[in-house]
């Protein structure tokens, strides 16, 4: 049997429309979905790095916190041993 213009060119173009169903179900298998799974682990890691990123910005203020504290309880304690200090050079109170 065979096979007329026609014939051939239908078949062709039926081929044709075969080969792009298969490739846009190979694309979207192997190459979309991959994709799609690393943006929302993209998506994810950027979250906890925000996360993580906010924590340690909260510790560095509370660390100047502390650091500023005790910044002041330094001088507070010496201003206490300087008055200490000149209250035991002073000389005694005769009774």
């Amino acid at each position: 049997m065979t096979l007329t213009k026609s014939e051939l060119i239908q078949a062709l173009k039926q081929q044709k429309k075969e080969i792009v169903a298969e490739l846009s179900e190979f694309l979207e298998k192997y190459v979309m979905e991959p994709i799609f799974g690393l943006k929302k682990d993209v998506v994810v890691l950027k979250k906890d790095i925000r996360e993580i990123k906010h924590t340690i910005e909260m510790t560095n203020h509370r660390i100047d916190t502390v650091l500023e504290r005790d910044d002041r309880q330094d001088k507070i304690i010496e201003n206490h041993e300087s008055r200490i200090r000149r209250l035991e050079q002073s000389p005694a109170i005769p009774t």
